[in-house]
């Protein structure tokens, strides 16, 4: 059971650092501007250093073998972020929520979880690549790289949410410094290899992410990482799976537009198609990350709100303003993208490849800012524990993206698929949006409202 909203608001800070801003006026918006500006920083560039991965190896690879490095690395995203949805997601919601013994406890426990968790992917990756090495399968290059990159990633991400629970990225920040400049003298090694790329390029975002999860424990509270109470691994699971059994459903409903397309793509149009739908995405990839590093800061502090007594039409205003914030935000970056793209897909491709994909960068970006903003819309839903209706509509989105995907794909080829990404993206973002001013935000009661 959840603390009660009148014992939440006299905990002390968690991780000795949680809680929004208790200054008033501008003072209060010059802190969170800080804040932000530190999560866009750090989501900048660990997403910018991707981001050049990507751009890197389809400009040196041919558009096939960059189309199977983008339906492996589409399966290496749904391992980490199911990870994410089970533990993650559920640790900034329940974290906020807890005394601050209790919270030290958790985190501990997370800690120690992932530590023994890391070696268990680790084998289950290798196991799987030596399959794939016996039937002699041209994937096992990626599926090696990808057992050493996935435990890595995960370390990482956990760690840094850590500091994002607390409200405080400044460590994030630093720590994406550490991983953008590994990853930048990684390539130009890497620019110098003609074979292995796909395995060479997952081991080099290993090496980054484990780096960067160092310093972050590193900049951990002494008193958490001195603390000898720990939560175990069925506690933890315990607390965060009925929430992560909502968001796991909605990762999957997330990841099915995004990146389930492209084997789709592959088999309908052939695997150089699928590289160009994913060069197109790369263009959108900077703007999902500021989405994804926006709702690290909002999604903890919102719970604490909605703890304390947010709720009703108060809650729908303060929802209504991030969601129009963050599509304004969305629909100036695909315009300013779409106005340059020519120029754009020159810069960074170098080929006459996907010289004619221009016209589809706008269309390509579109999608993504419709999924986040219902990402944005869908943390109030979240702090109040409604996961059903999130995972309802992401789930809605992701079925009319598969039903059309194929059809589309046959009928007009590559414009049709992003044709389909567009429609289920925006049927999610409707479907969110009626969920919030349909029912409103409802008022904590002493127990997770989880429905």
């Amino acid at each position: 059971m959840l603390p009660a909203p009148e014992e939440i608001q006299s905990l002390p800070a968690p991780l000795d650092r949680i809680g929004a801003p208790q200054a008033s006026g501008w003072a209060r918006v010059v802190s969170w501007l800080g804040r932000g500006s530190l999560a866009v920083l750090d989501q900048g560039l660990v997403s910018g250093s991707n981001f050049l991965i990507s751009i890197m190896f389809a400009r040196w690879m041919s558009p096939s073998d960059y189309g199977h490095f983008a339906v492996a690395f589409a399966v290496f995203l749904l391992g980490v972020s199911s990870y994410q949805a089970v533990f993650q997601i559920p640790m900034m919601v329940i974290g906020p929520r807890l005394r601050d013994e209790e919270r030290k406890a958790y985190v501990v426990g997370l800690i120690r979880f992932i530590d023994h968790l890391a070696p268990t992917l680790l084998a289950m990756g290798l196991g799987v690549s030596a399959v794939l090495q016996y039937f002699a399968s041209p994937w096992v290059g990626a599926a090696l790289g990808a057992a050493f990159v996935l435990p890595a990633v995960v370390q990482h991400w956990q760690t840094r949410d850590f500091h994002y629970m607390a409200l405080s990225p400044k460590a994030p920040a630093q720590a994406a410094v550490i991983y953008f400049v590994i990853i930048a003298i990684g390539l130009v090694f890497l620019s110098r290899m003609k074979f292995a790329l796909v395995f060479a390029g997952f081991c080099l975002m290993a090496i980054a992410a484990l780096a960067s999860a160092a310093w972050l424990r590193l900049c951990l509270p002494a008193s958490v990482r001195q603390s000898g109470e720990y939560w175990s691994a069925s506690q933890i699971l315990r607390r965060s799976w009925p929430l992560g059994r909502w968001e796991l459903l909605i990762n999957l409903a997330v990841w099915i537009p995004t990146q389930a397309v492209l084997p789709v793509i592959a088999s309908v149009l052939g695997a150089g198609q699928a590289g160009a739908m994913k060069a197109l995405q790369n263009f959108a990839t900077p703007l999902s990350q500021v989405y994804s590093s926006l709702n690290r800061l909002i999604q903890p502090a919102l719970s604490m709100e909605v703890a304390k007594g947010l709720g009703g039409r108060a809650a729908q205003r303060r929802i209504g303003n991030i969601g129009l914030i963050a599509l304004a935000c969305g629909l100036a970056y695909a315009t300013f993208f779409g106005i340059l793209s020519r120029s754009l897909v020159e810069l960074l491709y170098h080929s006459a490849t996907y010289s004619g994909l221009y016209w589809l960068v706008f269309w390509s970006v579109l999608p993504t800012v419709m999924w986040g903003t219902a990402h944005c819309v869908s943390v109030g839903l979240r702090a109040s524990g409604r996961f059903r209706p999130v995972m309802l509509a992401f789930l809605a989105g992701a079925a009319i993206t598969m039903l059309s995907v194929e059809p589309l794909a046959a009928a007009y080829a590559l414009p049709g698929a992003v044709a389909a990404v567009t429609f289920g993206n925006l049927l999610t973002l409707l479907a969110v949006v009626v969920f919030v001013w349909k029912d409103g935000l409802p008022l904590q009661s002493t127990q997770s409202t989880l429905r």
